[in-house]
């Protein structure tokens, strides 16, 4: 039996879901658990929805938004759901480790769904359903529901929508095929209203957000005949602005934007010291160059975290991303 149909099994067998949502996440691992949460109520399925951090205020418009849960221990929040056997669907998570502080060993009954599109997901899950030529994990959600022995509309096809156009870029990266398409006109035939998830994602900001961008984009700095762009936030940015980290998700692609860039990255504080955010075009690899830095993602897309403040991660990956070397690494699903 193959990874796709086993996950269809346990979804269709397990009478009790938890969704595990990524750190910092996304629009592709909260629309999925946003989508798989509405199936699940619509079943008559108990389910839980959990994740490291805090749900971004982009996606509070997403179905069952309300219920999305912040968990620190999932150990102690395991434990607090008593002895019967639960099913765990992490989405979109390439590693154990992104998903949930104290994760446990998987309890007498318990199993661990990993359904992910990571070509360098570690297959840390009892079933492991893989699919890097998908260009989100709402791709091959939706491709198994619309197969699938299951009743859905609107909810549910509102967040796969939502997972499709944020990991594509709105349907822009080169990830994107006729797969992907297919996938989203079959989302707006169950009723997806475009205008509800454009004003949720696009058209959501204060005037607080602008003076941010606008403190960010002055801090550019520019190497290799601008081939490379980098940018920092710093924590500060955020008080005086008023602002969230959420309102930085998408800045990268705007520094990617410059005719001449390649690569582009974005640092933010991260409680360890910096987090980065990774854009390329070809012919560089994106996952091989954040590899460098122990991190991972997509040809196009990655990230890594480092050890020095935002300001002086930039100062760093700037003469390291003006190598020579860098630009020799050719993009690989």
């Amino acid at each position: 039996m193959t990874p796709r149909a086993q996950v269809r099994e346990h979804l269709q067998s397990f009478p009790r879901w938890i969704l595990i949502s990524h750190e910092k996440p996304d629009g592709d691992t909260l629309g999925c658990a946003s989508a798989l949460y509405a199936l699940a109520r619509q079943q008559g399925i108990e389910v839980r929805w959990w994740g490291k951090d805090p749900l971004p205020s982009l996606y509070a418009f997403l179905p069952g938004s309300k219920r999305y849960e912040t968990v620190q221990d999932a150990s102690a929040a395991r434990s607090a759901l008593g002895d019967d056997p639960w099913l765990w669907v992490f989405l979109d998570t390439s590693r154990q480790d992104r998903s949930l502080p104290g994760l446990p060993v998987p309890a007498q009954g318990d199993l661990f769904l990993n359904l992910d599109h990571h070509g360098d997901n570690d297959a840390f899950g009892d079933v492991n359903w893989i699919d890097p030529q998908a260009a989100a994990v709402g791709e091959m959600v939706t491709d198994l529901l619309l197969d699938g022995p299951w009743d859905w509309g609107q909810d549910v096809a509102t967040g796969l929508y939502v997972a499709l156009s944020t990991d594509t870029g709105s349907f822009r990266y080169e990830s994107t095929t006729g797969a992907t398409h297919r996938a989203a006109a079959a989302l707006l035939d169950r009723g997806v209203d475009l205008s509800t998830v454009e004003d949720g994602l696009h058209r959501r900001f204060q005037p607080g957000t602008l003076h941010l961008w606008g403190a960010v984009l002055s801090r550019s700095r520019f190497g290799k005949d601008g081939s490379v762009v980098v940018s920092w936030v710093e924590e500060e940015d955020y008080r005086i602005h008023h602002s969230d980290p959420s309102e930085t998700e998408n800045l990268v692609n705007l520094l990617l934007s410059l005719r001449t860039a390649v690569i582009a990255a974005l640092v933010t504080p991260h409680e360890t010291g910096s987090r980065v955010s990774l854009r390329t075009r070809p012919p560089v690899d994106a996952r091989a160059l954040a590899s460098r830095f122990g991190g991972g993602g997509h040809p196009r897309a990655a990230g890594f975290r480092m050890a020095e403040t935002p300001s002086q991660a930039t100062a760093r990956l700037l003469e390291e991303f003006s190598r020579h070397d860098v630009f020799g690494h050719p993009a690989t699903r």
